[in-house]
């Protein structure tokens, strides 16, 4: 952490450019970041510093949302998970070594009796 709040501040760098380059994303998904890196090539051509600062802000923007929406959703799948958990421990412990055993002898008793 504080490796990261030394980079923002001494390079004044903004925090989705300085992810960006600590984490590039271009092997995952290589089209996509061909079309990135061309488009703000084009931005960077067309655009003035003071436009180019806005749009940057916006994206900034836009990327602090989606990581918020990000942490929401694995927020309430955390919790549907605890929940369901704590459910099945209502039941008692679930195991999978005891469930197979279950479906294995089942038909064997049925047969018996």
């Amino acid at each position: 952490m504080a490796f990261f709040s030394f980079a923002l501040h001494s390079a004044c760098v903004l925090p989705s450019t300085f992810l960006m380059m600590r984490f590039p994303v271009s092997g995952w998904y290589p089209e996509l970041a061909e079309q990135v890196e061309r488009a703000h090539e084009e931005l960077r051509r067309d655009m003035d510093a003071a436009g180019h600062r806005r749009l940057l802000r916006l994206l900034d923007a836009q990327n602090a949302l989606l990581a918020e929406s990000k942490l929401m959703s694995f927020t309430a799948g955390f919790k549907l998970a605890w929940g369901m958990a704590k459910e099945l421990e209502a039941d008692g412990f679930y195991s999978f070594e005891w469930e197979e055993e279950e479906h294995i002898c089942r038909p064997a008793e049925q047969v018996d009796a």
